[in-house]
């Protein structure tokens, strides 16, 4: 009679350390991956011909250049998307109309992203205007749900909804998220 409920014991404990082992090994990859990472975006879109908002407390305009730079406080919004930062040089194009359009936002000190559902911060950032991608580096921290993500580089496919982690990241991933 002992040794069958040994047995019993024995498959039941077994079944638990193996799922638990599978587990750990599941989310190991997730969470230390050298290599970059593939995550979902909640849904925030663009409309097409969506002008970009901006508001600082100065701006330095070279129109030979092509570019100005917003300094101070610098609120930018774009459809769904709120981008916040110290100094952003923003890159225009002028188009045969002579109208200047934006192409690129760079933000050198510091910028905090939300699209309305996630957030993320980085010291730096690109956002590729016309193909909607924004790449974030050095100490990127993005929340997505009660989710958190620590990483070197983030980059977000905006249009498409993806994002995606380089370098070494570490994450803290609840179930909701």
């Amino acid at each position: 009679m002992f040794f069958l409920n040994v047995c019993k014991n024995f498959r039941y404990v077994f079944k638990s350390c193996t799922l638990s082992v599978t587990f750990f090994l599941f989310c190991a990859q997730i969470l230390f991956s050298e290599d970059s990472s593939i995550f979902q975006l909640s849904s925030a879109k663009v409309i097409e011909g969506s002008p970009i908002q901006i508001s600082s407390d100065s701006a330095i305009y070279d129109e030979n250049q092509g570019f100005a730079t917003f300094i101070g406080d610098v609120r930018v919004g774009h459809g769904p998307y709120k981008l916040r930062g110290e100094k952003v040089k923003v890159i225009f194009d002028i188009t045969k109309e002579g109208n200047k359009e934006p192409l690129e936002l760079i933000f050198t000190e510091g910028v905090i992203f939300s699209n309305g559902f996630e957030i993320g911060k980085s010291e730096k950032a690109n956002y590729n205007i016309l193909e909607n991608f924004l790449i974030m580096n050095k100490d990127v921290m993005f929340k997505q749900n009660e989710s958190v993500f620590f990483g070197e580089t983030a980059e977000f496919d905006l249009a498409n909804g993806n994002m995606s982690f380089g370098g070494r990241i570490n994450a803290s991933i609840s179930g909701g998220g």
